[in-house]
Formats: C-alpha cells, sequence, structure tokens
C-alpha cells in the first residue's frame, strides 16, 4: 500500500506559532496536486512570513519541498 503524506507548516508575522497541517493521499498524483494548491496559496497570502510545504511517501523519501523564509531585514 502506496501512502503520500503532504506536510505544511507555516508561520504568519502576527504570531509566534508555527501552525502543521498533515494530509494523506493515496497516489502521489492526488500528492502533488494538493501540494502545489497548498503552495498557491501561501503565496497568495502576504502574512505568511514562513512556509515548508513538502511530499513524503511511506518510508519517508522526500518527493517535493519548498521552503519560504522571512525576507531579510534591509538595514
Amino acid at each position: 500500500m502506496n501512502q503520500y503524506f503532504v506536510v505544511q507548516i507555516t508561520k504568519t508575522s502576527d504570531s509566534e506559532a508555527y501552525a502543521t497541517l498533515v494530509t494523506p493521499k493515496a497516489t502521489e498524483t492526488e500528492a502533488r496536486m494538493l501540494y502545489h494548491q497548498t503552495l498557491a496559496s501561501v503565496y497568495a497570502n502576504d502574512n505568511i512570513e514562513y512556509a515548508q510545504v513538502y511530499v513524503d511517501d511511506f518510508v519517508g523519501n522526500k518527493i517535493l519541498l519548498e521552503t519560504i523564509l522571512p525576507e531579510a531585514d534591509d538595514e
């Protein structure tokens, strides 16, 4: 049985807490679709300062990964 996990970790600029969400998907195609939908939502939200979205297979191999870091302060 193959299983894929889409993991989303986000932090907004108005909070110190990190929100996490793990969504299992039965196929790699479904996982890839959710991964791209999740990233689109993250990029559309200006309040998110940190995000990591990735897809793991059932043995823990990373299929996809993107990390968005806070912008550096220009001082």
